[in-house]
This record gives structure tokens, sequence and C-alpha cells, in this order.
């Protein structure tokens, strides 16, 4: 019998045959995970990022309508300067309590402003919150049943969203 030596890659052990089928089995588990992971992950970041942006821009907008205000309310001072310097001194205190009076109501509206978007900001950020564990639960238990193959009832769906939930928190 005629004894052949492997030469080339087999000559050190390594069968092609079988790293071919490693690099179609790698190929196929990277195209799964792809579409079935990572791109609607991306995606639900993406809108909650452009969420937290306009939320951001929403700020933003309050805060140059806050500052708007404290431009007029310091015009509003400067004129009422300007007048009370002309006006006889009885004039001067009456105009005085009519400012304090102006100034009261402009740091209320500004307070109640100000109030109102960081609650609105935060119940934004809570709700993104809220619906990103949502979808990220709803994602892994998905991907769990497709990796698994095996359906879980809705009811054990709910219960298990359920804690994942609750583990989140």
């Amino acid at each position: 019998m005629v004894n052949i030596e492997p030469t080339g890659i087999a000559a050190i052990g390594i069968d092609a045959r079988l790293i071919g089928a490693q690099i179609v089995n790698f190929l196929i588990v990277f195209v799964v995970i792809k579409f079935l992971a990572v791109k609607p992950i991306v995606s639900f970041l993406a809108e909650r990022r452009k969420r937290i942006s306009d939320s951001i821009k929403n700020a933003q907008a309050i805060e140059d309508a806050k500052r708007k205000l404290e431009e007029k309310t310091e015009e509003l001072l400067k004129k009422a300067r300007g007048q009370a310097a002309a006006i006889v001194s009885e004039t001067k205190a009456e105009m005085s309590g009519l400012r304090s009076q102006t100034e009261q109501e402009l740091k209320v509206e500004h307070e109640q402003a100000l109030t109102q978007a960081k609650q609105e900001i935060a119940q934004e950020s809570a709700r993104s919150l809220e619906e990103g564990k949502k979808h990220l639960s709803y994602l892994a238990i998905k991907l769990a049943q497709r990796i698994t193959e095996v359906k879980l009832s809705p009811t054990k769906d709910d219960a298990l969203i359920a804690k994942l939930l609750k583990e989140a928190k």
C-alpha cells in the first residue's frame, strides 16, 4: 500500500472543508443576529434619540422665551424708571407699587412656564424610558422565541414581560 503524505494546509492538520463550513455557519448566524436583533434595537435607539433631541429643542425654546421675557421685563423696568424720574415724588411712590406688581406677575408667569416645561420634560423622559423598556423586553422575548423555536402562550408572554420590567426597574 502506498502511503500518501498530505500536502499544503492538510499537512498541519487543517481541513479546508471544515473551515468552509465554519465560515458559512458564521455568516448565517451573523445575518440572523443582524436582522433580528441589531436593526430593531438601532431603529429604536434612533427614535429615542430623536425624541430626546426634540425635548432638548423644546427646552431651548422655553429658555429662549424666558430670556425674551426677561429682556421685556428689563425694557419695561427701564421705561418705568424713565417715567418715574419725570414724575413728581407722589407719583414715584405710585409707580413703584405698580412696577413691583408687574415684576411679581412676570415672575409668577416665568415660574409657571418653567415649572410646566420641567414637568413636560420629566413626563416625556419617563414615557420614553417606559416605552424603551417595553420594546426591549418584547425584542428579547422575540429573539429568545426564534432562537429556541418555542412559542410561549399569551399569558406566559405577559407574565414574562411583567417580570422583565420589574427586574429592569
